[in-house]
């Protein structure tokens, strides 16, 4: 399940991204989603509004993009070992961004646990001795990236329609320790991304001379 969270207005001042050098105040445009807990593997086709540059009355600087993926879900183990091991299992999850197949950033939350199992104790119920089962695992990362027109994927969000983009959760637990060991997982991943158009606006040719006179005009009053 896809929801969409919209953010009106524009911001002025910078967010996370690296401050961009530039002679004009930098505004912000913003567009937020998320992508709702559910059971990897999945993919989800996502649509994020384009900057618009007005005819050349707005530039766009950069694009700043938060993606934040987390995982949920249990893991499952039975030592079959004739001895006893220490068993790691890990939760996890690649989610990725990706706009016509090129990568745009990539999160991979863990979450981990172990146990000392013993002898395999004869049932392969992931309880007993030999074996465990860890409930309601969590974790989540995030990561930013910053795009500007030297990148190719820039063009890409300029426009005044909508940019298709895909999210993506591959599960990726698994675990170790014991020779002989049986495994189960139950692997939900979510996504949320935040989408910033850094900007500034550009004074149309008629403003600047208006400027310009009213600069002259007040000098000569004051001589």
């Amino acid at each position: 399940m896809i929801r969409k969270i919209a953010m009106a207005g524009v911001l002025a001042g910078g967010l996370s991204c690296a401050s961009i050098a530039s002679a004009g105040v930098i505004l912000e445009e913003a567009h937020a989603g998320l992508v709702d807990m559910q059971s990897t593997d999945w993919t989800e086709s996502l649509s994020v509004p384009q900057f618009d540059e007005m005819n050349g009355a707005r530039q766009l600087v950069s694009i700043c993009i938060h993606l934040e993926g987390g995982v949920s879900g249990s893991a499952s183990l039975e030592s079959l070992d004739n001895g006893p091991a220490t068993v790691t299992v890990e939760l996890s999850a690649e989610i990725s961004l990706s706009l016509g197949g090129a990568l745009l950033g990539v999160v991979l939350p863990i979450a981990d646990d172990s146990f000392e199992a013993s002898v395999f104790d004869g049932n392969i119920d992931f309880g007993g001795t030999s074996g465990m089962t860890f409930e309601k695992l969590a974790a989540s990362d995030s990561t930013d990236v910053k795009l500007t027109n030297a990148d190719d994927s820039f063009a890409s969000f300029l426009g005044d329609g909508n940019v298709k983009l895909d999210g993506d959760a591959h599960g990726t637990s698994f675990g170790s320790g014991a020779g002989n060991l049986v495994l189960q997982f139950n692997t939900d991943a979510e996504m949320s991304y935040r989408i910033v158009y850094k900007y500034t606006e550009i004074p149309a040719p008629g403003t600047l001379a208006i400027f310009a006179g009213a600069g002259l005009a007040a000098t000569r009053r004051r001589r």
